[in-house]
């Protein structure tokens, strides 16, 4: 599997593409029955469900990792142990909400590093049960196409979903 990462907007966001496709893409398929089972999104017009599905996650931003150059890469790599990390679970925020605090609904994964492969799994939402994993990964990334990756990420000008 490839990883690739970008910033975009203003506010250099990080987002994640895995083999070249945005994570929030099937993270929507993943997460899509969890919100189907609340009133609120039923509610909702299929095209307003679908922006929703797509739309909830947004990438997170350098203030997010705290200071200090290589605070991105070592979040990434799983090293970070500040507000971004759950202890409880051993997870990592990926992305956060797209309002622009992470805090507001986060993803996270967990992130083990070896020193050939970087793995990403466990996938879950902490608004809903603790054991409850999402249906996405696991993705086995090679560490040092991995690193290549989080040294250079991608610009872009605007949000690729938007």
């Amino acid at each position: 599997m490839r990883i690739g990462f970008f910033t975009y907007g203003v506010n250099r966001r990080w987002g994640v593409r895995v083999d070249g496709t945005d994570l929030r893409e099937p993270l929507a398929e993943a997460v899509r029955p969890v919100w189907e089972a609340e009133e609120f999104f039923r509610a909702k017009p299929p095209r307003e469900r679908e922006e929703f599905l797509r739309h909830q996650y947004g990438g997170l931003t350098a203030l997010d990792f705290g200071a200090g150059r290589g605070a991105a890469a070592r979040h990434f790599l799983g090293e970070g142990r500040g507000g971004l990390w759950d202890a409880a679970t051993g997870t990592t925020v990926v992305l956060g909400c797209v309002c622009g605090v992470w805090e507001c609904g986060p993803l996270y994964a967990r992130i083990d590093a070896t020193p050939a492969t970087v793995t990403w799994s466990g996938f879950r939402m902490p608004y809903r049960p603790p054991g409850e994993v999402l249906p996405l990964g696991p993705y086995v990334f090679e560490r040092a196409a991995y690193e290549r990756a989080l040294a250079r990420p991608l610009r872009l000008r605007e949000d690729p979903l938007a």
